[in-house]
């Protein structure tokens, strides 16, 4: 199922070209499948000492996640950063997903030792 995500770019005091803007909006919509609780992205990228950072927001239900990285050139910034935003989702599902999966199988075992 596919479903759009509101996807906003940012560039302050950088050059950029299409093919930038629709490869990050692309990037972000596949991780709006991925993780349906998201409904935001917001991807600012801006000059900063002779690189380019770029700082990702994404947000939904239950979510608000940050990331941020610094490098060369914009393309590589801004997939760095969705990396790591990317982990970052990962890691908080996950986390909402299998912690209670992990406590109910404790304390099923600590029913049996008793």
């Amino acid at each position: 199922m596919t479903r759009d995500a509101t996807v906003i770019v940012h560039f302050k005091d950088l050059k950029h070209n299409d093919e930038l803007n629709e490869a990050i909006e692309t990037r972000c919509q596949r991780l709006a499948d991925e993780f349906s609780e998201t409904t935001r992205f917001e991807v600012s990228l801006a000059v900063d000492h002779n690189e380019i950072t770029a700082h990702t927001r994404a947000s939904g239900k239950n979510t608000d996640v940050a990331a941020h990285a610094s490098a060369p050139e914009g393309r590589q910034a801004a997939d760095a950063a969705l990396d790591r935003l990317e982990r970052e989702l990962r890691s908080r599902h996950d986390k909402r997903i299998f912690a209670p999966r992990r406590e109910a199988k404790r304390a099923k075992e600590s029913k049996k030792a008793v």
